[in-house]
């Protein structure tokens, strides 16, 4: 589906994690599907699920900036 990326939010000053989504999936139900999520996500507010910060659409694809969870990778698992 995509790459999750770690970074820094420049204006809040804070760690964010980036799930982005390649372009080529835009066109696809993977881009409508992406935005439901983020959408139902931000509606919610609990301890156990990340807050959804942003969404963003531009020519490389479609991108969540989420809160950064630190924690284990499933590969470690």
């Amino acid at each position: 589906m995509g790459t999750v990326w770690r970074a820094w939010d420049e204006r809040l000053r804070r760690p964010v994690a980036i799930k982005q989504v390649r372009a080529e999936s835009r066109s696809s139900k993977l881009h409508e599907r992406l935005w439901r999520e983020a959408q139902a996500a931000a509606l919610l507010d609990h301890p156990n699920i990340v807050h959804v910060y942003d969404l963003v659409e531009d020519a490389a694809g479609d991108w969540i900036v989420m809160e950064l969870v630190e924690g284990r990778t499933l590969r470690d698992l």
